[in-house]
């Protein structure tokens, strides 16, 4: 209030312009491309900023006082050893998920990052169909069994989509692609990425298509697949 300016007017002045990328933060990291004026726009408007600011003053007035919190920062995500290992955590960077087709005609996707009440699962089981081409009920997720499940770096820091959920899409396209393979034509294609078709809906959007998939290709002999396309 000193400065004359709106609280939120001090953070967009603040924030590293959306066409200033590629560049490096003050500590020397780089940054390759964000969107704070963006972020910020959107946030403005979804929260209904200048009608609550509106209501604040009339509070005031009235000698209420309620305070609005704005806060600006970046989040690290899909963090790896690059970023860990000079703290001296040994965090692997490496993730995995093996893809297989059960006798019924399932997908089973074992996968090294785990449950933990982010819905992690459901993620992975979305974009497998989606990679496939199968209705998502078709899906099964294993983890958490160190046993039977591929080695991984653990679930924290939005690591569980990003680079867990890449492990999927990348093994769901190569099942995918031996299926093909077996002969016979390939199976409905499925949309360009994992966010395609609606999430689950596009996935589960396959329908009848996917089930004369199935009849086709569940007596083909099909290897599952690890993440990044490595056969084993």
């Amino acid at each position: 209030d000193r400065l004359g300016l709106d609280p939120f007017a001090i953070r967009e002045r603040n924030v590293i312009p959306d066409d200033a990328y590629p560049c490096a933060g003050a500590s020397g990291i780089k940054l390759e491309r964000l969107s704070h004026q963006a972020a910020l726009a959107k946030l403005k408007a979804m929260m209904g900023y200048d009608a609550l600011r509106a209501e604040q003053a009339e509070l005031r007035a009235r000698g209420i006082h309620r305070g609005i919190g704005l806060a600006a920062f970046i989040e690290i995500t899909n963090p790896s050893a690059a970023f860990y290992g000079v703290g001296g955590a040994r965090i692997s960077s490496q993730d995995g998920c093996t893809i297989r087709l059960d006798p019924q005609g399932g997908v089973v996707a074992s996968v090294s990052v785990t449950e933990q009440g982010q819905g992690t699962e459901g993620i992975i089981a979305q974009v497998v169909a989606t990679a496939v081409g199968v209705p998502i009920g078709q899906v099964r997720v294993i983890s958490g069994d160190t046993q039977t499940t591929p080695y991984g770096g653990g679930t924290w820091a939005s690591r569980g989509a990003g680079i867990g959920g890449e492990a999927a899409w990348q093994a769901g396209k190569a099942l995918r692609a031996n299926v093909v393979a077996g002969g016979g034509g390939p199976p409905p294609t499925p949309p360009a990425g994992p966010a395609g078709g609606g999430g689950a809906g596009g996935a589960g959007g396959a329908g009848a298509a996917a089930g004369s998939f199935y009849k086709l290709w569940v007596p083909a002999e099909i290897k599952g697949v690890k993440s990044w396309g490595e056969r084993v």
